[in-house]
């Protein structure tokens, strides 16, 4: 798979599709985005921030760790820390897991 960071060939980044229900989510953006494409889910101001950490994750086929302060709705600031696992199989990517964590700062 070349990366997105590739210059000799067009990479085109794969499709990422939410498989969880989980809590986090939902609280987070109301509802869980269950069966909805992870870009289409964040939506046209999150997904330019989100995405790249996921698509790289998966080019490099390492763990990517990040963390940004947020204001949460009552205008505190929140650390967001993601873990994400590229779980692969021969020269396939299966699937990306998340590890989100949410704490005040």
């Amino acid at each position: 798979m070349n990366s997105p960071t590739s210059s000799s060939m067009a990479w085109m980044p794969p499709c990422l599709t939410i498989e969880s229900d989980g809590t986090r989510m939902s609280k987070a953006y109301g509802n869980t985005g269950k069966g909805r494409h992870l870009d289409e889910y964040l939506g046209t101001k999150l997904a330019p921030i989100v995405m790249p950490v996921y698509y790289e994750c998966i080019a490099r086929r390492l763990p990517a760790y990040t963390i940004a302060n947020i204001d949460d709705v009552y205008g505190r600031i929140v650390a967001y820390e993601r873990l994400l696992l590229d779980l692969i199989e021969g020269d396939q990517t299966l699937s990306v897991w998340v590890r989100p964590e949410t704490r005040p700062s």
